[in-house]
Formats: C-alpha cells, structure tokens, sequence
C-alpha cells in the first residue's frame, strides 16, 4: 500500500496539462461538419482548376456529371445540397435553350392548347367528348391558314413589294425637288438668304431621309421576311397540329403530370401562383388575340373603302402592333399616314382620313370591346408601362414590346403576395392594392 503513487498529484507536480478532447457527440457531430466543409471547399478549387486545364474539350455535361458524382454521397449537408440544386438548374436552363429551335412546335402547340383550353372545357360540360372538339378546332385552324395563304397572301406580297418601291420612289422624288433648288428661289424671292440652308440640306437634309428611307424598307422588309419564314415553318412542321390536337384533347391530365413532377412540398404554393397568374392572363391573352384580330380586319377594310393603298399590309402591321400599348398605335397612325401619302391624290385627304381611320378604331378598342371582351383590366400605371416597354424593348426588342405588359404583370404579382405574407408575418395591416 506504501507503494502507491497518486496519479492526480503526479500529474500536477509535472507542470503539463493534457489537453481536452471532445468527448460529447454533439461535439464530434460539429468537428465532422467542419470535416465536410474543408473537403467540399478543397473539390470545388480543384475542379475549377481541372476545368481551366481542359477546358478545350468540357461539356455542360461532363461538368454535371463531375459535380454530381462529388457532391451526391454528401448531399445531407445543407451546402451541398444547394449547389447540386444550382447546378442541375443552371444545366436544365442551357439545355432548353440550345434545343429551343427544337422545341419551337411543341411552344407553339402547347400556347394553342392553351388559349383554346376554356372552349373545350365550356363543350365538354355539355356531354361533347374533348377530343372531337380538339379535332374540329385543329381542322378550323388548318383551313382557315390554308385559305388566307391561298386567296390573302399574293396580294399581300405584291402590295408589299409596292410598298417598298413607293418608299423608295418618294424619298428620290424629295431629294430630288430639293437639289433642283425650287424651295430655295422662293426663300431668295422672299429676302431670305438661302446659301447655307443650301448647304444645310445637301448635307444632312437629304443624306438623313436617304437613310431613313433605306432603315424603314429594310426593317419592314425584315418584318415581312421572318413573319413569311415563320408561316413557312409553320407549314413544313407537320407535327404542330398533331402536338396540338393531343395537348388540347389531354389538357387537364398534362397539368395533373406536371403537377406530380412537383414536390409535395411546393404543391400547394406552385397550383396558388399558377391560377393567380392563369387568371391574370388567360382572359388577357386570349381576349387580346380577339381585339387585335377585330381592330386588323377593321383597319384595312376602312382603308380600302378610303382609297389607301397597301390595306392588306396596313392590316397586318396593325394587327401585331396593337399588342404593344401606346407606342404600337403611334407607329400604326405613322404608318397610315404614310401609306396615305403614296396613295392616288387627293394624298392630304386619305393620309388624314387613314390616320383618323386608325384612331378612331383604338378609341373603340379601349372603351368599347376591350371592357366587353378583357373585363377587369391588368391596370399597369401609364408611367410603370412606358419604363417597362422602354426596358424591355431596349434588351429584347420587338419581342420584348409584346411580352413586356403581361411580364411586368406576373412581376408585380409575385412582389404583392410576397409584401402581403411579410405584412401577415410581422403583424401590420393587410393593404388594399386595388386602390393603390
């Protein structure tokens, strides 16, 4: 018993203190994070300077593959996770847009769908099955584009071609009335020095309308080429009415497979915004398709009854550009005057009478058929409107002037349910936004 040393006081008198382990669970737990963290950090380095080194021969689909061969066995962790998520969507988002020309039929089919969908559901209710309605619409449409190819597009093309030639022709004509110095006589006569107008007008007068002669035939030109390279897709693309036809006949269960494809989780908030947004821009869509269709075939049978030449064109042009608010009725009222104006005299009167023509069929667009057919209106204020449409135009073009209302109309819905669940949350009134 003598023999027995104390451990503690040996320990003690040493002078060294054993350092503490972690001995908890909860300790180890958060030690082995750190663990994951280092090894996620230290993959994520190297493979970007892998990808550097090879960069010739990379893929979307070699870089998926590595990232999620690394990161799957470690997907618990919260960081890992995220990034297998930003990555499979980042690849989803190239995929579709290096296969959108392949995927042109089936947008085009699945927007027919659509628009068409209520029709089909208003005749089933009466006991017609679905997909006699889908076939009788698919016929209808396969008809009526055959006849106005047949009988509307020659004439079309040749007044197109007119057109072209007219604008080309006047803009000559001008330059030419203004180098023979007639207009300069008369200022002369009048006590008015006329030699540096002269100068003025050979030197940027008439190279400015030669230009913007040149800029209107070719964006017209443009306009016409793609819409005609469209209808000829179109028709070449045999499976559009056949994508149609089965979309429309099996709406309802393809939003039952896409609803499936969602998970659990997110169901109740994904079918929320899709009715909010279906019911915020179906009637839009569909209702504005109607007035453009109405105001088109008003526009150029008023401007035949006038006189105006090109009211077939007028007709067409009038029919896009009523999709972009404001700016498409000044363009189309330019348009008429114009087209008035290469009319058979008296010009004053029928480009008065075709710009008057276009005016008056707006006013009865908006406070006429447009409350008739859209009902309750998206209600964007003017100025949000104009910023929008500048934006848009400005990064997407023409596309982006016809997508930019029903766009901004999403947008602000996401930014009011989102402001009404924060209010909800930290207990403030609710905000009433029909009267904002």
């Amino acid at each position: 018993m003598a023999k027995k040393t104390d451990n503690s006081n040996k320990t003690e008198t040493s002078g060294k203190v054993r350092p503490d382990f972690p001995s908890s669970p909860s300790a180890f737990a958060q030690l082995a994070q750190y663990q994951v963290g280092i090894v996620i950090v230290a993959a994520l380095i190297l493979l970007i300077i892998f990808l550097y080194t090879i960069q010739i021969v990379i893929s979307p689909f070699l870089v998926l593959a590595v990232i999620i061969f690394i990161l799957y066995p470690i997907r618990e962790n919260i960081v890992a996770r995220r990034l297998l998520w930003v990555s499979v969507l980042l690849f989803i988002f190239w995929f579709l847009y290096m296969i959108s020309g392949v995927l042109v039929p089936l947008f085009i089919s699945f927007g027919i769908a659509y628009v068409l969908n209520p029709l089909i559901d208003r005749l089933e209710k009466k006991n017609i099955p679905r997909w006699t309605t889908a076939l009788g619409l698919i016929l209808t449409i396969i008809t009526i584009i055959v006849l106005v190819l047949i009988m509307l597009m020659p004439l079309v093309i040749q007044q197109f071609n007119d057109l072209l030639h007219s604008i080309s022709q006047a803009v000559a004509d001008i330059g030419e009335w203004l180098r023979e110095g007639e207009l300069f006589d008369r200022l002369e006569g009048a006590g008015v020095p006329s030699e540096n107008m002269r100068n003025f007008v050979n030197t940027e007068i008439i190279p400015t309308l030669e230009n913007f002669s040149i800029l209107l035939v070719q964006a017209m030109f443009d306009f016409f080429i793609g819409l005609s390279g469209m209808l000829t897709h179109l028709i070449n693309l045999v499976i559009v009415p056949f994508l149609s036809f089965f979309l429309m006949k099996d709406f309802p269960a393809v939003k039952r497979r896409v609803k499936l494809m969602v998970p659990d989780e997110f169901q109740p908030s994904v079918v929320y915004y899709y009715r909010k947004i279906d019911k915020l821009l179906g009637r839009y869509i569909r209702g504005y398709i109607v007035l453009a269709s109405i105001n088109a075939t008003l526009a150029g049978l008023l401007l035949w009854i006038f006189g105006v030449k090109y009211a077939a064109v007028m007709a067409i042009i009038t029919f896009f550009l009523d999709f972009i608010p404001y700016f498409g009725l000044i363009v189309t009222m330019i348009l008429a005057g114009i087209v008035g104006f290469l009319s058979d005299p008296p010009v004053l009167l029928r480009a008065s009478l075709a710009m008057m023509s276009i005016g008056a069929l707006a006013i009865l667009e908006n406070y006429v058929l447009a409350p008739f057919i859209l009902g309750r209106p998206i209600g964007l204020h003017p100025v949000v409107l104009i910023m929008t449409l500048l934006i848009f135009g400005y990064f997407l073009g023409i596309p982006g002037l016809i997508i930019a209302l029903p766009t901004t109309a999403i947008i602000i819905l996401f930014a009011k349910e989102w402001d009404m669940r924060r209010r909800e949350k930290l207990g403030l009134p609710p905000i009433d936004y029909k009267n904002v």
